[in-house]
């Protein structure tokens, strides 16, 4: 099942059967007995983004309420971020559970839910858990009105804490943010300047090739200074 979340999204660029033939196998495994299985099947249904899982991953949503199997099921479709989920998303932004918050304002980025931008800023005047601020962020920047909240994932690379999730924020964020981006190649962190130039590399935008040339050259000059 992670292999299929992995293939799956190069399937699914490729045609519509392909991406029907591997979510639908996932499908087949959301009621397995095994929890392990099932839990794996939703939330590589997220990944591969399959929008036929909605409904299926809406019900267990429904049925599991809470525990495991449910935030396995809003991590699907959070990922998903389908229009039809947009409902769910917002009744969980209260929710007591931070990871089911968090995954709700993933939900309404990715179904690039505009209206909800006041509430949203409102909720993060008074969230205090750090997984849901960057989300909030993460938030901002998917609907258009966030320069800061770039600046803020990027400073996340550097906390050890934070960083997986920063980093699959940026990287969703890398196509469309690429060139403001670039600008954390001149980062003062190491550990910053290395992870951008990774997000970077899956933007597969060649208009920052220029700005990844420079800062090749810098850190090879920094790097033969010290040498010396």
């Amino acid at each position: 099942i992670n292999l299929a979340a992995l293939l799956g999204p190069a399937a699914c660029s490729r045609g519509v059967n392909p991406c029907a033939d591997i979510g639908n196998a996932l499908v087949e495994n959301i009621n397995s007995r095994e929890p392990l299985l099932r839990r794996a099947a939703m939330q590589a249904l997220g990944q591969v983004r399959y929008p036929n899982a909605v409904q299926a991953l809406s019900d267990q949503l429904s049925y599991r309420q809470r525990g495991l199997d449910a935030l396995a099921a809003l991590e699907g479709l959070a990922a998903i971020g389908h229009s039809t989920s947009v409902s769910i998303f917002e009744s969980l932004l209260t929710s007591s559970n931070a990871d089911m918050r968090r995954l709700a304002v993933e939900g309404l980025a990715r179904a690039g839910t505009k209206e909800v931008l006041p509430t949203l800023q409102q909720m993060g005047q008074t969230e205090r858990s750090n997984g849901v601020l960057l989300a909030l962020h993460y938030a901002n920047v998917k609907l258009g009105t966030g320069d800061t909240s770039l600046q803020q994932l990027v400073a996340a690379l550097g906390n050890a804490s934070q960083r997986p999730l920063a980093l699959g924020y940026l990287l969703d964020l890398s196509v469309s943010m690429a060139p403001a981006l670039s600008e954390s190649l001149k980062d003062q962190s190491a550990d910053v300047r290395r992870l951008t130039a990774d997000v970077l590399g899956f933007s597969r935008n060649t208009n920052i090739l220029p700005a990844l040339e420079t800062a090749t050259k810098a850190n090879y000059d920094v790097g033969s200074r010290r040498t010396t």
